[in-house]
C-alpha cells in the first residue's frame, strides 16, 4: 500500500469514528466509557475544596517524579468531555492504603481559573491507577484546558488537552 492510499484510508476511518462520537448519543456509542458518573465538586464548592487541592511546592519538587512515575495522560476528547489518567507508584507514600487523589481542570496553567475539580480513590486493586471519563457542561468545545492530580500536597505534572469542536462547527484549521 502506498503512502497516499494509506493516508486516505486512515482519514476515512477517522472521519467515520469522529462522526459516530459527535452525535448526542456518543456516550452510549462508546460502550459505556462515559456512562460511569465522575463525582464533581460544584464550582461554588471549589473554594472550600482548595485545602484538599493545595499544592506544596517543596514537597512537589521532592516527590513528583517518584509518586507519579508515568506522569499524566488524556485522550478520547469530546466537545464537552475528556478521559484523564494517572498512576501512583505503588511503593510510594502516596499509595499507602486507599489514596485520595484530587484532580483539577483549569483554563490556565497557573490554575487560577479552575472550572472542574474532584477526588478519586487509587488502591492496590486498581494498580493505583486513576482513570476519569469526564463529561461536563463546564467544558467548552474547541478549547484548551490544563489538568493535574494532587496527592497529599504533591502535584503531578500539568497536562493539557483540547476539546473537540461542536458537531455543527466549521473550524478553519484542525490539528
Amino acid at each position: 500500500m502506498d503512502r497516499r492510499r494509506f493516508l486516505s484510508t486512515l482519514s476515512a476511518a477517522g472521519a467515520v469514528g469522529w462522526s459516530l462520537t459527535a452525535t448526542p448519543g456518543w456516550a452510549r456509542a462508546l460502550g459505556g466509557v462515559f456512562e460511569s458518573p465522575v463525582p464533581f465538586i460544584d464550582s461554588a464548592d471549589i473554594g472550600p475544596q482548595a485545602q484538599a487541592c493545595a499544592v506544596d511546592d517543596a514537597a512537589t519538587a521532592r516527590h513528583q517524579a517518584a509518586w507519579f512515575p508515568q506522569s499524566v495522560a488524556s485522550g478520547d476528547p469530546k466537545e464537552q468531555g475528556i478521559v484523564l489518567w494517572t498512576r501512583l507508584a505503588p511503593e510510594s507514600e502516596a499509595a499507602a492504603g486507599d489514596a485520595v487523589v484530587n484532580w483539577q481542570i483549569a483554563t490556565d496553567e497557573e490554575f487560577s481559573n479552575v472550572v472542574l475539580a474532584g477526588a478519586a480513590r487509587a488502591d492496590a486493586a486498581g494498580d493505583f491507577t486513576v482513570k476519569l471519563a469526564i463529561a461536563h457542561s463546564a467544558l467548552s468545545g474547541f478549547k484548551t484546558y490544563y489538568y493535574r492530580f494532587i496527592v497529599q500536597g504533591v502535584a503531578s505534572r500539568t497536562g493539557r488537552f483540547k476539546t473537540l469542536p461542536a458537531a455543527e462547527a466549521n473550524p478553519e484549521r484542525l490539528r
